[in-house]
């Protein structure tokens, strides 16, 4: 434990001290008017002169007791606890000799006044319970020393009714020792009980702590370590590619493709578990604009329509003019998340990308024909790792991440996403988004990217400092009929230009190199030397795009690693069409 049961206890003693220093005030300037009454109800039934000497020393001691108490306790801390407690039962001793030695010093004759002093010291002691109680000494010794020596002055009387009321008290003073002592126990009980809870929760807070450091942590290695986990996925992409123009026969194409769809599966659970790692660190940066849904569709359609053509099904898109404020990139990989979970889980039938005009608001849908999900599982599946139909761990259908990042990728755009679904019936996501109207120069259908006649054979540079990467992507772009010049660094690409003085169509560059450079410092060295601003694409594995724009260039589009030359060509022949 955080506190050891010796700490424990002081602890509890000393905040029980403190309720009772709270009350001491109050208590004191309660007796002084108790005092005033006492005597004015006896004066004139036992000896004047006696009772005028009572008076003043009951009034005297806890005006004094005030007095030490406010020059000496204003505040009670462990280093002064053992004074208070003297002080406190001193005090309540002298208190309780005074109060009781009245009743022997001038006990009345009538039955009436000594029912009286017994109702006032009776009464006294029960108020004492109320706080005194907190320390049980100084409790003990105002009840004693006050009500025994009422106890002794009825029984020294001799009468059959005061010897009765003698016993009665003896059996009240045991009776409110009792009490005292239980009710002590149970504020000490509940105090410690109090500081145990506060330590628990302060173990579990710095446990809770530890465990989001921790995560935070893993999240921050894998999101700044994403371009080097990467790397090795981006080179065999490309040495796959390369590696289909070599084969001849149709059972090495067979091994190839199988090879293929292995990879395939283990670059989308590794982009999952980034994605997850980016998300949890923090690194995700949203970029809102407005986005063509037609193009955004199109791209989609692309994209996924070969895929659900190979597991026959039929992939339709209802298409509808607009934009929506949102970020490209994000919004792309929320919808593709869910077409590629419509595809996995439809075994026949169709999937359809669809949208719903709602006012001021558009809700993007993808609908299947598939298995369907039961309304007491709705909610669970946007949990990580949470897959209800693959109990045996099938790596073909993912990690269970995907919906996962749909839901924090939709809370992160503050686009509210909800599913429509029975089980057995198919399913329905719809992604709730806001509308946009863009400026009018802005508002243009998005053209379809068609290869371009090439006249000659192009010229690509290729920069990344990791060699087997450079050898993967001049075996791929060669097969395309390119000329490609490899380098490492901007001062390395210069010296191949400066020797071979090609015209240069499209630069391709890593954004981290070695020595701190970067993929822009190489197009901007290169465009500057080739006197030319030239197309150029940046191949990234940061999970953190935002920090590359303020030195992205105009023509520049920024890719994320492992990018397959079915990625890579189109990119390349767009960015020379758009310059064209």
């Amino acid at each position: 434990m955080t506190i050891t049961n010796s700490k424990l206890h002081l602890k509890t003693e000393i905040q029980q001290l403190r309720l009772l220093h709270k009350s001491v005030a109050s208590t004191l300037l309660v007796v002084i008017v108790l005092a005033v009454i006492y005597a004015f109800v006896l004066w004139g039934e036992v000896d004047q002169k006696s009772l005028e000497i009572w008076l003043f020393l009951a009034l005297i001691l806890p005006i004094a007791r005030l007095v030490i108490f406010y020059y000496n306790w204003k505040s009670l801390t462990e280093e002064n606890a053992d004074t208070f407690r003297q002080f406190l039962l001193i005090g309540n001793l002298i208190s309780g000799l005074l109060w009781g030695a009245s009743t022997v010093w001038f006990f009345p004759e009538q039955l009436e006044y000594q029912l009286f002093m017994l109702f006032m010291l009776g009464g006294i002691a029960l108020g004492a319970s109320n706080s005194d109680v907190n320390y049980l000494p100084g409790y003990y010794a105002y009840i004693w020393s006050s009500l025994s020596l009422l106890v002794i002055a009825l029984i020294w009387v001799g009468e059959e009714i005061q010897m009765g009321i003698g016993i009665t008290t003896i059996l009240f003073i045991i009776a409110i020792s009792i009490y005292g002592r239980a009710s002590h126990k149970t504020t000490y009980e509940s105090i410690k009980l109090r500081f145990e809870n506060d330590d628990l929760v302060q173990k579990l807070e710095e446990k809770t702590l530890l465990a989001e450091k921790a995560n935070t942590s893993k999240s921050k290695f894998l999101a700044t370590a994403s371009h080097d986990l990467r790397q090795p996925l981006h080179t065999s992409v490309l040495l796959l590619d390369a590696l289909r123009f070599t084969l001849e026969k149709d059972s090495q194409n067979d091994i190839l493709d199988k090879l293929v769809r292995s990879h395939d599966h283990l670059s989308t659970l590794f982009d999952s578990l980034l994605d997850i790692s980016n998300l949890d660190s923090g690194s995700v940066n949203v970029n809102l604009q407005a986005v063509s849904i037609p193009e955004l569709y199109s791209s989609l359609e692309e994209e996924y329509s070969l895929a659900a053509q190979k597991k026959g099904l039929n992939f339709s898109i209802e298409p509808i003019n607009g934009f929506i404020k949102t970020d490209p990139i994000l919004i792309s990989r929320i919808i593709g998340n869910l077409l590629s979970n419509a595809i996995r889980y439809t075994p026949k039938g169709a999937i359809t990308l669809g949208a719903i005009e709602d006012q001021n608001q558009l809700l993007i849908t993808v609908t299947d024909t598939g298995i369907g999900i039961s309304n007491d599982h709705h909610q669970q599946i946007f949990n990580e790792f949470e897959q209800l139909n693959n109990s045996h761990r099938d790596y073909r259908l993912g990690l269970g991440l995907g919906l996962s990042i749909v839901k924090r990728l939709s809370d992160l755009l503050d686009h509210e996403i909800k599913l429509d679904s029975t089980k057995g019936s198919g399913s329905t996501f719809s992604l709730r988004c806001q509308t946009e109207n863009p400026q009018q120069e802005t508002m243009h259908a998005a053209a379809v990217l068609t290869d371009i006649d090439v006249k000659r054979r192009l010229n690509i540079l290729f920069v990344d400092d990791e060699k087997p990467v450079r050898e993967a992507i001049s075996l791929v772009l060669n097969n395309f009929d390119m000329n490609v010049i490899t380098a490492e660094s901007a001062s390395e690409a210069i010296e191949h230009l400066a020797n071979m003085k090609p015209s240069l169509d499209v630069i391709v560059a890593d954004y981290r190199l070695k020595n701190g450079e970067t993929g822009f410092d190489v197009i901007e060295k290169t465009c500057e030397f080739m006197n030319a601003d030239i197309p150029s694409i940046i191949v990234t594995g940061e999970a953190n795009f935002d920090q590359m724009k303020p030195a992205q260039r105009k023509n520049v589009v920024i890719v994320q690693k492992p990018i397959s030359s079915a990625v890579l060509m189109p990119l390349i022949l767009e960015r020379i069409n758009k310059e064209g």
